[in-house]
C-alpha cells in the first residue's frame, strides 16, 4: 500500500471572490491508494488522536481488480496509516459514504452492495458495523428487490439509528428518497419513501428535537420549480410526512449538506444555478430553515465566476459555517479543484480557498478535530499511485478564535519593519498590562499552518531570519483575547 505526505504551499482562489490569506491553511497532507481508483467519503476522530477514514477502493480487496471494496483505513494524528480493511464479495461491489459512533465502543458504516455486478442485480443498501480494530462484527442488507442505497445515517435518541437514501424497490414512481429506522442491532423498525413521478434522493436525515425526522435532498419531480429543487421533508416518529418543501428556480438547484443551528432550525447548503452563469455552473446557496413548516428564516447565494458546490457543512467555533465540496471550471477541460468555503455569522464570506493540483480534486466531508483545526476528506487524480487516490487533509482555520475569546486582527500591537528580512519589533500594545512580559504567550504560523515559534512570554524582539521568505502569521493572547497580524518575510 502506498501513501505519501505532500505540503500545499499554492493557493488556487476562486476568481471573483475576495482572497483570504489569513482563512484556511494545510497542517499536512496524505494520499493513500494503488494503481486504480480510491476515495474517501468519512471519517472519525478516534479517541487516541487518529482517525478512521471510510470510502471505497479499487486497487485491494476482493474479485476482480478494479471491482470496489469499501475500504476502512485506520491512520495516526498525522494522517499516517496504521492498518487498513477491506470489506466485499468476489462478485459483489461495495461503496461506503459514512461512518459513525454506534454508542458501544463500535462504528457503524452506511453504504451500498450490489451483489451481482454483471447485470447489476440486487442493488441493496448496507450497513457494516466494525470494532475499533476494523473487525467485522456484522453486515446486514436492506430494501427490496430493486434498486436501494444508503447515503447517510445518523443516531437516534432511543439508541437506534436513522439512516436516508434512495428507494427504487418501494417507490411510487421512478426513484424515491427513501428513510429507514433501525435499532441498536441494525434491525429494521419501518421505512417509508417520498418523492413524485421523478427522481428525489435524500444526502442527509437528523431527528427532531420533537421526536420525528428532517430530511434534506432534491428532487426532478413535477412538483419543483426547476430542473431541480432543494426538497426537505419533515416526518413524526415512525416516517410519516408531516410537510414537504422545494427550494429553487427554473434552473437546477440541489442541496447536498444540512445540519442543526439551533434547536428548531437547520442549515442547508447547496449549488444554485441562477441562470446568468457561463454554462452549468453552480453557485453555493446557503438558506437556513425553521422546523416547524420549513420557513426560510434566512437564504443567501454567493455568486462567483466558477463552480462552488458544497458536498458537506460544519459548524465553526466562533458561530460561522464551512463548506467543503468542490470548485469546477477554473482549470483547464473542466477539472476540479478542492475548495472549503466559511461564512460568518453575519452570512459574509470570511474566507474560500480552492486548490488542487494539476488535475482534479474533490472533498467529500469535514469533521472537527479542536478548536480552529479540521479534518477534510476526498479524492485526488493530480497525485499518487492511480487514476485517484483517497486524500486526507488536516487544515486550520486561522480566522477563528477559541469560544470566548475575541478575535482582533486590526491594532492591538505593531510589528516593525514589515516587510522584514528578519529581525522584527513588537511595540504599542494596547492592553491595560503593566509591562510586555506580562502580555502573554505568542506563536508564529507559516502559511501551511505549522507554528515555527512559540512562547509563553512575548519578547520586544525576534530574529525568523533563518526562516524561508513568505508570509506567517503572529498569535499573541492576552486575557481573553487574540491579537492576530500578518507578517511577511523577504
Amino acid at each position: 500500500m502506498r501513501t505519501t505526505i505532500t505540503l500545499l504551499v499554492v493557493f488556487l482562489w476562486a476568481f471573483g471572490l475576495q482572497a483570504q490569506e489569513d482563512g484556511f491553511t494545510i497542517n499536512w497532507e496524505q494520499n493513500f491508494g494503488g494503481g486504480l481508483y480510491e476515495e474517501f467519503t468519512s471519517a472519525i476522530a478516534t479517541n487516541d488522536g487518529g482517525f478512521i477514514c471510510v470510502g471505497r477502493t479499487e486497487s485491494y480487496g476482493t474479485g476482480e481488480y478494479g471491482k470496489p471494496d469499501i475500504w476502512v483505513v485506520k491512520t495516526n494524528s498525522e494522517g499516517e496509516i496504521l492498518w487498513d480493511k477491506t470489506f466485499g464479495e468476489a462478485d459483489s461491489l461495495d461503496r461506503a459514504y459514512k461512518i459513525i459512533e454506534s454508542g458501544d465502543g463500535n462504528y457503524l458504516i452506511a453504504g451500498e452492495r450490489v451483489q451481482d455486478i454483471v447485470y447489476g442485480n440486487g442493488w441493496n443498501a448496507a450497513i457494516l458495523k466494525i470494532d475499533p480494530q476494523g473487525n467485522e462484527i456484522w453486515y446486514k442488507l436492506y430494501g427490496g428487490e430493486e434498486t436501494d442505497m444508503f447515503r447517510n445515517i445518523n443516531p437516534t435518541m432511543d439508541g437506534g439509528f436513522i439512516a436516508c437514501g434512495v428507494t427504487r424497490s418501494y417507490g411510487a414512481q421512478f426513484i424515491d428518497a427513501w428513510l429507514l429506522k433501525i435499532d441498536a442491532d441494525g434491525n429494521e423498525e419501518w421505512n417509508q419513501k417520498y418523492g413524485g413521478e421523478g427522481y428525489e434522493v435524500f444526502k442527509n436525515v437528523y431527528e427532531t428535537s420533537d421526536g420525528g425526522f428532517i430530511a434534506c435532498g432534491f428532487t426532478n419531480s413535477d412538483f419543483g420549480s426547476g430542473s431541480y429543487d432543494y426538497y426537505v421533508v419533515k416526518t413524526n416518529d415512525v416516517g410519516e410526512q408531516e410537510w414537504m418543501q422545494t427550494y429553487g428556480n427554473e434552473h437546477s438547484n440541489k442541496a447536498y449538506c444540512m445540519a442543526p443551528a439551533s434547536e428548531n432550525s437547520y442549515i442547508i447548503g447547496g449549488g444554485w444555478m441562477s441562470g446568468s452563469n457561463d454554462g452549468d455552473r453552480f453557485d453555493l446557496n446557503v438558506l437556513e430553515i425553521n422546523q416547524e413548516d420549513g420557513g426560510i428564516i434566512w437564504q443567501q447565494t454567493y455568486p462567483d465566476t466558477t463552480n462552488n458546490e458544497p458536498f458537506a457543512v460544519y459548524p465553526s467555533t466562533d458561530n460561522g459555517w464551512i463548506f467543503a465540496g468542490k470548485s469546477g471550471f477554473a482549470k483547464e477541460v473542466y477539472q476540479t479543484d478542492a475548495r472549503i468555503t466559511k461564512i460568518n455569522q453575519n452570512h459574509e464570506i470570511v474566507a474560500d480557498t480552492a486548490f488542487g493540483y494539476q488535475a482534479s480534486e474533490t472533498l467529500e466531508n469535514i469533521i472537527h478535530i479542536d478548536y480552529n483545526n479540521y479534518l477534510v476528506m476526498g479524492s485526488t487524480m493530480s497525485i499518487g499511485a492511480g487514476s485517484g487516490d483517497a486524500w486526507l487533509l488536516k487544515m486550520k482555520d486561522m480566522e477563528a478564535a477559541p469560544v470566548g475569546i475575541e478575535r482582533i486582527t486590526s491594532g492591538g500591537f505593531t510589528i516593525s519593519p514589515n516587510p522584514s528580512s528578519g529581525i522584527i519589533n513588537l511595540s504599542d500594545f494596547q492592553t491595560h498590562a503593566s509591562s510586555l512580559e506580562n502580555i502573554g504567550n505568542i506563536e508564529i504560523y507559516d502559511i501551511t499552518g505549522n507554528v515555527i515559534y512559540i512562547m509563553d512570554k512575548t519578547p520586544s524582539q525576534m530574529d525568523l531570519s533563518a526562516h524561508s521568505k513568505g508570509i506567517y502569521f503572529i498569535i499573541i493572547k492576552y486575557e481573553n483575547i487574540l491579537f492576530i497580524k500578518k507578517l511577511i518575510l523577504q
